[in-house]
């Protein structure tokens, strides 16, 4: 019996041909089999999460971008120059981007991760100097721990040396320039409870009264117009028999602090010296007071080139310095972390919770 009017599929006994393959209009249920990764690279996918996730919130990238005078504060490309650089290690690289976003394994970070009792620096609590939590900031800059502050000391006095060298090779070389390399020597004279430093850049007979207390505070390098490069600087000079042009004294203070602190730190050097300019004018004299702030972690302030050409460094010279001074600054941030690794004996994170896992077995 035929049937009419009626499809193929209503009819009695007919069955539809079965599909091999779902229709591609059609999305196949159930749940998907994502493709397997390794543990390495779940690790630094997770890191790369971490880091951006950080990086949005952070006060550092607050300060990367900040905006001063219509002028950016941060000369961007001198400061990321570390990853161009193939002088450094892989592990140091990754140093410097966990220590940007806040994620490297100090005091603070183990404490999140349960690995701390507490994210206090146990350096400072076993010297008796309170509870400071032990952060970036405090491993790179502000710990007063014996070990951790003559790295610190080094590192000022090793970009104080930088700079006064690309001013001896600069068109002010042939002028007289007192340099204070002595923070590491100062350092080392205090805890041999010898109070007074005897290193002077500005000699007594700069100023009207012998010896004034402005003559007791030492800029970083001073330059003196009065003095050709090879003059005795001991030597009382005759102001009267001077011109205007040679009464100028140029001062350079260096000063390395975190990049979230790099204004208030340009301030305080610039209040420090407020008395000893105010002598220096006093006894007849021009001076000029320039704060060069460095970043812990490579941050070079745009303001470094007008600075390095007040005092004669320019063109591929001044970016040379720039690239030592960045360079130096990662180079001792590594030796800051492997100290505080080293005197905590801290063990990696991979080894703590090896053995937390045998504790519980």
């Amino acid at each position: 019996m035929v049937t009419t009017g009626v499809h193929k599929s209503e009819r009695p006994g007919f069955n539809p041909p079965r599909r091999s393959t779902p229709p591609r209009s059609k999305v196949p249920e159930g749940p998907f089999l994502l493709k397997t990764v390794t543990m390495k690279q779940l690790e630094k996918h997770v890191q790369n999460i971490e880091i951006q996730e950080a990086q949005t919130q952070s006060v550092y990238l607050k300060a990367w971008n900040a905006i001063f005078d219509d002028i950016e504060h941060i000369y961007k490309e001198a400061s990321t120059g570390y990853l161009r650089t193939s002088t450094l290690t892989n592990k140091t690289k990754a140093r410097v981007q966990k220590c940007k976003a806040e994620t490297l394994l100090n005091s603070k970070q183990r404490y999140i991760l349960n690995m701390k009792a507490d994210p206090f620096c146990d350096l400072c609590i076993h010297a008796d100097r309170g509870k400071v939590v032990g952060n970036v900031t405090h491993t790179l800059g502000a710990c007063p721990e014996g070990n951790l502050r003559i790295l610190t000391c080094q590192r000022h006095d090793t970009a104080v040396r930088i700079i006064h060298t690309a001013i001896d090779d600069g068109n002010k070389g042939a002028l007289k320039i007192l340099t204070d390399l002595g923070k590491f020597q100062q350092h080392q004279q205090l805890q041999q409870d010898q109070t007074e430093y005897t290193r002077q850049t500005l000699p007594t007979y700069l100023f009207q009264e012998q010896p004034p207390d402005a003559c007791k505070k030492r800029p970083d390098i001073v330059l003196l117009y009065c003095l050709r490069a090879n003059d005795d600087a001991t030597s009382p000079i005759n102001t009267q028999q001077l011109i205007q042009f040679k009464k100028k004294i140029l001062l350079l203070e260096v000063s390395y602090t975190f990049l979230s602190g790099m204004r208030k730190r340009e301030q305080e050097k610039l209040t420090k010296y407020e008395d000893t300019l105010s002598e220096l004018r006093s006894a007849g004299w021009d001076p000029e007071l320039h704060v060069i702030i460095l970043g812990t972690l490579g941050e070079i302030p745009t303001k470094v080139m007008d600075v390095l050409d007040k005092f004669g460094v320019t063109g591929v010279r001044a970016e040379q310095t720039i690239r030592d001074l960045h360079l130096n600054a990662i180079n001792w941030m590594d030796k800051c972390i492997d100290k505080e690794i080293e005197l905590n004996k801290w063990d990696t994170c991979y080894q703590f919770f090896r053995r937390k896992r045998k504790r519980e077995k």
